[in-house]
């Protein structure tokens, strides 16, 4: 996503894609939360009752946001706020 004509997020869906700290689709919440240990913000996934939404917040404003289906990631995005933050990605 571009706004104001610079980079402000993008969303990952490929599991070949890493984190510089190694986090990747396919992996379980437990994963993702022992690789991000007390930096890991746990909130409800709007659209799935099970799943929920793992937030990294490394140095504001930015956010690394991994969308799980209650077990493993399904999905990623990195941005800043509040881009990183849309639920719905591009307007």
């Amino acid at each position: 996503m571009i706004a104001d004509g610079k980079v402000a997020r993008i969303e990952v869906s490929n599991r070949n894609v890493l984190t510089i700290s190694g986090a990747r689709i396919g992996m379980l919440e437990d994963e993702i939360l022992k690789l991000y240990t007390n930096r890991v913000k746990v909130t409800q996934h709007p659209y799935d009752p099970s799943g929920h939404y793992l937030t990294i917040y490394p140095h504001a404003p930015r956010r690394l946001v991994f969308a799980t289906d209650g077990r493993v990631v399904t999905d990623f995005v990195a941005g800043k706020a509040p881009e990183v933050d849309f639920v719905e990605g591009c307007l």
